[in-house]
């Protein structure tokens, strides 16, 4: 498996849904490419984190003035 192997199959890899054979060529080429592990480790960091964003139902008012504005100034 190469870099651009690896990164098309990213997310099942981390959602640990590859096939045995996929995954076995997954991680061993994360052993021998430290950049590939360098980016998978950073997607692994950025969905925990937004995993633990609150999930607010409100409405945010501010934002939604802020678009608008944006809309009306672009259009």
């Amino acid at each position: 498996m190469n870099c651009k192997e690896a990164l098309d199959v990213v997310s099942e890899a981390l959602d640990e849904t590859l096939e045995e054979s996929a995954r076995r060529e997954f991680l061993e080429h994360m052993d021998r490419c430290s950049a590939c592990r360098t980016y998978v480790e950073q997607i692994r960091v950025s969905v925990q984190a937004l995993k633990s964003l609150p999930k607010s139902g409100r409405p945010n008012g501010r934002r939604a003035e802020i678009i608008e504005a944006y809309r009306k100034k672009f259009r």
